[in-house]
């Protein structure tokens, strides 16, 4: 099979999350067992018009805000009768494959926008992107879709796609703990930690007003941030938990390896996902594997009390 995935984000895009790595992780299996794939995405400073990346094509071209249209031009010059199937990776706008793809297409849906672009976008564009999400998607109404929650499958037909919806389980790097550690390794302090893109939809900023909520005998509770954050959110997330006084118990420890993602993880006491909206956040899975419990939100409270 010669499979092609349309997706805004290539995995060595500095805005690469969740969705990519277990697009590059299918991706991967798929070059093992023998197939052909290509990725197209947009591009961004310093990256090579073409790449490859463990036996993955890559192709960059155009921004966020223009990768679609340059997806539909190269296919229609170079991708007519190359490609046995295209995965149609919608994150938040669609490239809308199946008009002009001359193969079988799937949409390929982590979860919907919906309550993220309150986050994430001014609020004349917030206010568009919302109202028009339902109808921008309605071409895929009778669209083969899979997804990777039955959250974000309930989400789809909520919204009128009645396709088929295959629901692909997440899956994680990490080899689970043959046991689960003991309490001993974990940090004297008793430690939150929230893993992820440090944006506004991810609201990290409830888990520092949380922070400065718990009240427990004997050392007071830390928060580590884990994941990219750019320079000026990091400043304003500081000046939050500054004006809380909890400063010196929030640390940002920014984009980190695997293998330091794997230990930080395990010493921390708690994930907490406070994001607005996920399919299934990969973070989660990856605590598990190493014995550290998640809560959703901010209801982790009472378990400091």
């Amino acid at each position: 099979m010669r499979l092609l995935i349309l997706n805004w984000r290539c995995p060595t895009n500095p805005r690469a999350g969740g969705a990519e790595l277990l697009t590059l992780r299918i991706a991967e299996r798929l070059v093992r067992w023998g197939h052909q794939v290509t990725w197209f995405a947009s591009t961004y400073p310093g990256a090579p018009a073409q790449d490859e990346i463990k036996g993955v094509r890559i192709m960059r071209a155009g921004g966020q805000a223009t990768v679609h249209l340059h997806a539909c031009a190269w296919y229609r010059r170079h991708g007519a009768g190359q490609f046995d199937a295209v995965a149609d990776e919608i994150n938040t706008i669609p490239f809308y494959a199946h008009r002009y793809a001359r193969c079988c297409t799937v949409a390929f849906v982590m979860q919907l926008a919906r309550e993220v672009w309150w986050y994430e976008a001014p609020l004349l564009l917030a206010l568009l992107g919302y109202a028009l999400e339902p109808l921008y998607l309605r071409p895929y109404r009778q669209s083969p879709i899979v997804t990777i929650s039955q959250s974000s499958a309930d989400s789809l037909r909520a919204l009128g796609l009645r396709g088929p919806v295959t629901v692909i389980p997440m899956a994680t790097d990490f080899e689970a703990e043959p046991v689960l550690p003991p309490l001993a390794d974990k940090e004297p302090q008793r430690t939150l930690v929230s893993l992820g893109r440090v944006v506004p939809s991810k609201r990290v900023s409830h888990a520092i007003r949380a922070l400065a909520q718990v009240r427990v005998s004997g050392p007071p509770v830390g928060l580590w941030v884990i994941g990219p954050v750019t320079s000026r959110y990091q400043r304003q997330l500081e000046g939050l938990a500054a004006d809380l006084g909890v400063g010196g118990r929030v640390r940002f420890w920014g984009r980190v390896t695997e293998t330091q993602k794997r230990h930080l993880l395990r010493r921390a006491h708690l994930l907490v996902a406070c994001s607005v909206r996920e399919g299934w956040g990969l973070m989660v899975t990856e605590a598990g594997s190493v014995g550290t419990p998640a809560v959703a939100r901010t209801r982790w409270l009472c378990l400091f009390r």
